[in-house]
């Protein structure tokens, strides 16, 4: 074997380690997104913002019953954005005109995600029903990202939380409450800030993240282009993540019937004018399971929307290797399709 080929895959290697380990650390949301679409967070009428993607940010105050929409980057992304154009959350604010939704949304955000999450805002807030795009991409992730987790762990109203909730939580996910050490952590935090502080005066460790960000999208297209991976490629279940995200499903539906919260599970939308990059053997079966949840739990509704928007409401996105410059956007559509979800989903809430 050549001298080159050897390099070759010594490249492949370090690009699949890289990836793979670095991949829930990275901030590269809109490189998921694409130039083509724009991240836009709901507001209400009042411009008080009711859309987040953080748990830190979440400020809203209210003592109404409110519908909690949780949701992935097509919640969030708008493709082709105009000045005036938004999402479906704030479309379905101004129709319901009572200040009653609130908005969690993730890129590629997982089903272990959004029960942590439900169990934040169903403490934090009065919710009374909660609105869930369920997607089989999403299905394939099975990792918390640790924003997520380190918000659980110093968040101080995590001890409001039942002792049993606290406990699953722990037992599930790997977090031990009950271990931090408050001067410890003190004497970490001053001590990474002290370090921070001095290593900024250097260019180089100010732009550590975009560096560490532009090398990751750089390793993943080419991982892609050796591969002819693209997101037309065959999407497959991957068995372990599939039943992990399934039982994280079935916790949060099990709290919220203990919390007489109404849950609606919906398929979201995909493109249907190309092959969409599912197994549909696979893809079928996908939502009959979320389908059949209905025999067990009272408080779910369930509807399939995957073909509702035309392909004539989707748009392109970044290519995600080195040789095209645009792709097939299979997840994410421009204002009109937003208005369409908004239209279907406004017959569902109660």
């Amino acid at each position: 074997m050549s001298s080159k080929i050897y390099r070759i895959i010594i490249i492949l290697t370090i690009s699949i380690i890289i990836i793979n380990f670095s991949s829930s650390n990275i901030n590269a949301d809109e490189f998921a997104l694409g130039e083509e679409t724009t991240s836009y967070y709901a507001q209400n009428k009042l411009g008080h913002k009711i859309h987040f993607s953080n748990l830190n940010d979440v400020n809203f105050d209210s003592s109404k019953e409110l519908i909690l929409i949780l949701g992935n980057s097509q919640t969030h992304g708008i493709n082709q954005k105009k000045i005036t154009d938004v999402n479906y959350v704030e479309i379905l604010d101004s129709h319901f005109n009572s200040n009653n939704i609130i908005s969690f949304s993730l890129p590629n955000g997982n089903l272990k995600e959004f029960y942590l999450i439900s169990l934040y805002f169903i403490e934090k807030f009065n919710i009374s029903q909660i609105v869930l795009p369920v997607f089989f991409d999403d299905f394939r992730e099975n990792n918390i990202r640790p924003e997520i987790i380190n918000f659980f762990k110093k968040n101080e109203n995590i001890d409001n939380f039942p002792k049993s909730i606290k406990q699953e939580i722990g037992q599930e996910f790997g977090i031990d409450f009950e271990s931090e050490n408050s001067s410890n952590k003190s004497t970490q935090d001053f001590s990474e800030k002290k370090l921070n502080n001095f290593f900024n005066k250097f260019s180089i460790w100010k732009n550590r993240e975009s560096i560490r960000v532009e090398l990751f999208i750089f390793l993943y297209k080419l991982r892609n282009t050796v591969f002819f991976i693209s997101p037309s490629s065959i999407r497959y279940k991957i068995k372990e993540s599939y039943n992990q995200n399934l039982n994280s499903l079935y916790n949060l539906l099990d709290n919220s019937r203990k919390n007489n919260i109404q849950v609606l599970t919906y398929i979201p939308p995909i493109r249907k004018d190309v092959k969409i990059p599912y197994d549909l053997t696979e893809y079928n079966d996908f939502k009959k399971d979320i389908k059949l949840l209905k025999n067990e739990f009272s408080n779910l509704k369930y509807a399939d929307l995957d073909s509702i928007v035309k392909g004539e409401f989707w748009g392109y996105k970044n290519s995600t290797n080195l040789l095209k410059s645009t792709e097939y956007d299979f997840m994410h559509f421009n204002y009109y399709a937003h208005k369409i979800l908004a239209d279907n989903l406004k017959t569902l809430i109660k």
